[in-house]
């Protein structure tokens, strides 16, 4: 028996769930094929820099998916991060989190523009030649 993979779910086997495992703190999302996931909540998780992650609320009805660069609320100003779950599977997550109040999450501000990319990448360009100077 053969099975191809293709990029939609509507003819096979679906990869949404499967994603690059480059990052130390993934998360496999198991419910990804499953129809009507994403809309079930609008809690998202948020990775930044590979050292943490967050979770928000997704207020502004983003059309958010895993790898979607993101701005989200901070204290102070925003913060840039990437998406790294939607769906039922983060309030799973919040649990684990123990996350005790609604009020600890914060929103989403938007999807990071092209010109806001840049400047991360060439700020964390400059960071990473003064690290490695002598």
């Amino acid at each position: 028996m053969k099975f191809r993979m293709w990029n939609g779910c509507d003819r096979g086997l679906c990869a949404k769930g499967v994603g690059r495992q480059d990052r130390q703190l993934n998360t496999y999302d198991w419910l990804a094929d499953v129809p009507g996931n994403a809309e079930s909540t609008d809690l998202v998780e948020v990775q930044f820099k590979n050292t943490r992650k967050g979770y928000y609320h997704n207020v502004n009805n983003l059309d958010l998916k895993k790898g979607d660069i993101v701005a989200v609320e901070a204290n102070p100003g925003h913060d840039i991060g990437v998406v790294t779950l939607t769906g039922r599977l983060v309030k799973l997550q919040i649990k684990k989190a123990n996350l005790k109040s609604q009020d600890d999450i914060k929103r989403i501000y938007r999807i990071a523009t092209e010109i806001l990319i840049r400047r991360i990448l060439t700020n964390a360009r400059r960071l990473r030649a003064v690290n490695t100077a002598p």
